[in-house]
């Protein structure tokens, strides 16, 4: 089993002063259990963003000509859950 937790503190979103915009912060938590059934084939059960929680991981205020006409968010994905197999066929 395996239990990932991120922390990312708030920060400014560009370098520059006078058109920047401060980010908040943000906890992200994976859970991931892998079983091996045999030499060539394991099975796995994931629940990636436990919490739900939504994030803003960058926040783009400037479209390219230094206008602030549009305000884009790149957000994280929103909580999943899955199946995984692996079969390695070498063995």
């Amino acid at each position: 089993m395996q239990i990932n937790h991120v922390s990312v503190d708030e920060m400014w979103n560009d370098l520059t002063v006078s058109d920047r915009v401060k980010q908040g912060n943000y906890n992200l938590t994976n859970i991931n259990f892998t079983k091996m059934l045999n030499e060539s084939l394991s099975v796995g059960v994931f629940i990636d963003n436990v919490f739900d929680e939504l994030a803003d991981l960058y926040i783009n205020n400037e479209d390219g000509y230094g206008v602030n006409t549009h305000i884009l968010h790149t957000v994280n994905r929103p909580t999943t859950v899955g199946v995984k197999f692996t079969w390695n066929y070498s063995k």
